[in-house]
C-alpha cells in the first residue's frame, strides 16, 4: 500500500525535476526520509502529506487511501497486542469497551473516502 504512494512520489518528483534533497528541503526533513517515502519503509506524518500535496498540486494520486489503510492496519495490529489489563475490574471493564469500540471503527474505516 504505501509502496505505491511511495512510488507515485518518485514519478511527481522527477517529473518535477526535483532531487530528494529539494523535497527534503522543502519539508523540512533529510533526503533519507525523502527516500524511505519512495521505498514505502516510512509513511509521511499529516503535515508532510499535506506539503506533497501541495508540492506536487494533488498528483500523487490516491496517496490518502493507501496512507490510511496502512495506518488502520498498523492500528489493527498495536490493538492486537494491547499490554495488560489494569487490576480492578471497573477499569478492566470500561478499557475493554474501549478497545472493542476502536476495534469496531477501525473494521468500519473505508480508505476510498480519504481519497
Amino acid at each position: 500500500m504505501v509502496y505505491k504512494f511511495g512510488l507515485d512520489l518518485r514519478v511527481a518528483r522527477r517529473r518535477a525535476a526535483l532531487t530528494q534533497s529539494d523535497c527534503a528541503h522543502l519539508l523540512g526533513t533529510d533526503q533519507p526520509r525523502i527516500s524511505k517515502f519512495e521505498t514505502g519503509t516510512a509513511i509521511p506524518t499529516v503535515v508532510e502529506l499535506s506539503i506533497l500535496y501541495l508540492l506536487f498540486d494533488k498528483s500523487l494520486g490516491r496517496a490518502s487511501e493507501e496512507i490510511i489503510a496502512a495506518l488502520r492496519d498498523e492500528l489493527e495490529r498495536r490493538l492486537a497486542s494491547m499490554p495488560a489489563t489494569p487490576l480492578t475490574w471497573r477499569d478492566r471493564q470500561r478499557r475493554l469497551e474501549t478497545l472493542a469500540g476502536m476495534a469496531q471503527k477501525l473494521l468500519a474505516i473505508n480508505p476510498e473516502e480519504y481519497a
